[in-house]
């Protein structure tokens, strides 16, 4: 939040770009300069900052603001400018047939009608312009710094990952409410089906140290059982097969939401991913995975298994989030 300055400040500021001093003002504004002075912590009269304004050719608001500062009214733009509504417009993007970014600012104005004419001006100007098509303009209202963030939560997630051996924290996303069956101590792990070495351990909740510390807690607990993927090996899991569990821990989900029908505590699920999923899981529960894509399929073909286990852990023990 900018800070304002004292009267004294903006004159000291401006009058060398004018080749003046501060007596050389004091005579044209037919004050004294201990008048002048005195401006670091008081407020002249309203005439004064108007003839001052003129004097420094500033616009009469930012002159009016460092006064009310040197006066105590007002420390931040925020104390002069908060509440008020102005009306911005611009030129609308989709008018334009350059590739290139149009790069001529908007405007901002106190006045509607003021609003009303830039539109008019520009629209006008743009329809005789050869590569900006038919002209148009973007025209909206804001009240300065009267929006508030609208309720929210905001979900973290930790993830230690094998490659790197470091825990790292981002924001997953911002949601209206808290995501239900959310967890901060129980720690998602993502391990090889075939041998049970860990390569993945993830957690998700509203503290971001407390997700940090519960994915830390779990990798040394996995760590002190050997059971870490090292840096240096591979999961040697191809694309497909990371899709292959998205999809199948997809169907599991979609099953156990619908066991749990009926009940107020169950999940709501998307139409649309109800009816993808009511197709993809059969299949992939019961159909055959081809293991290096042979076309013989009696002799390259055995049952599917999931190649990644995903489990929860509670390494922190039983605890409230």
């Amino acid at each position: 939040m900018a800070a304002l300055d004292t009267l004294s400040e903006l004159i000291d500021r401006h009058l060398p770009e004018l080749g003046m001093n501060r007596e050389d003002l004091a005579r044209v504004l037919e004050v004294s300069p201990s008048t002048v002075s005195r401006w670091s912590t008081r407020m002249p009269g309203p005439e004064t900052v108007r003839a001052l304004a003129t004097v420094l050719d500033q616009p009469y608001g930012v002159v009016l603001a460092a006064a009310l500062r040197s006066g105590g009214y007002a420390a931040t733009t925020a104390d002069v400018l908060s509440g008020h509504r102005l009306t911005f417009v611009a030129r609308d993007p989709a008018c334009s047939q350059d590739d290139e970014d149009d790069d001529e600012p908007g405007a901002v104005f106190t006045d509607p009608e003021r609003a009303k004419q830039w539109a008019h001006v520009r629209e006008e100007l743009d329809l005789r312009i050869a590569d900006y098509g038919h002209g148009g303009t973007a025209t909206g209202s804001a009240v300065i710094d009267g929006a508030c963030t609208p309720a929210h939560v905001v979900v973290f997630r930790a993830a230690w990952e094998h490659r790197t051996d470091t825990v790292t924290v981002s924001e997953a996303g911002v949601f209206a409410e808290v995501p239900s069956g959310l967890d901060p101590h129980a720690a998602q792990v993502e391990a090889l089906s075939e041998t049970g070495r860990v390569f993945a351990v993830s957690a998700c909740g509203l503290d971001a140290d407390t997700v940090r510390q519960t994915v830390e807690v779990a990798v040394s607990q996995i760590r002190a059982d050997g059971n870490l993927l090292g840096t240096q090996e591979s999961t040697e899991l191809g694309l497909a097969e990371y899709l292959m569990h998205s999809q199948m821990m997809h169907a599991r989900a979609y099953r156990e939401a619908r066991r749990a029908e009926g009940s107020p505590a169950s999940p709501a699920i998307d139409p649309e991913m109800r009816k993808r999923l009511e197709k993809i899981g059969p299949r992939l529960l019961n159909a055959p995975y081809r293991w290096g894509g042979g076309a013989d399929s009696t002799t390259d073909a055995k049952p599917w298994r999931d190649p990644i286990t995903t489990y929860p852990m509670q390494p922190l023990g039983s605890q409230d989030s």
